[in-house]
């Protein structure tokens, strides 16, 4: 096979890897940018992960991962949302992060592909850090 007919397959494959990962609007924008120059057309795949939202698994693995504390006001807490429940404790500097994954996640599939949750919350009244784990402070 010639490199440049490789180099063309190669090329619809990352398309299509992106178009299922993807909204089709941000796919198309891609396609695009790699086929507007063909001297820019790579062996290489742009970052597949940057088009993948997270799994409910890793966002859970993270907000474990960042709930850690030496005192009360390294912690912080947040409405997470469906399906990570209502109010979750994590470390201040880590919540701004935590909600945009958790938006990605909810884009993808909660609005995406139909995902229900319903939860009956407690009201929270602030967060502690306890045996070096954030806790919410619950009504």
């Amino acid at each position: 096979m010639e490199k440049k007919t490789f180099v063309v397959l190669f090329t619809i494959i990352c398309f299509i890897m992106f178009w299922i990962g993807s909204s089709h609007n941000q796919s198309w924008k891609i396609w695009e940018e790699m086929t507007s120059n063909p001297a820019n057309i790579t062996t290489k795949c742009p970052n597949e992960r940057l088009t993948t939202p997270p799994t409910e698994f890793e966002i859970n693995k993270f907000l474990s991962d960042h709930n850690y504390c030496e005192q009360d006001s390294d912690c912080s807490w947040f409405y997470a949302e469906c399906p990570f429940g209502c109010g979750r404790a994590i470390h201040k500097n880590y919540v701004e992060t935590a909600k945009s994954l958790i938006k990605d996640f909810r884009q993808y599939q909660v609005e995406s592909h139909g995902m229900i949750c319903e939860y009956d919350c407690v009201a929270v009244q602030g967060v502690k850090c306890e045996k070096k784990q954030c806790k919410l402070i619950l009504e």
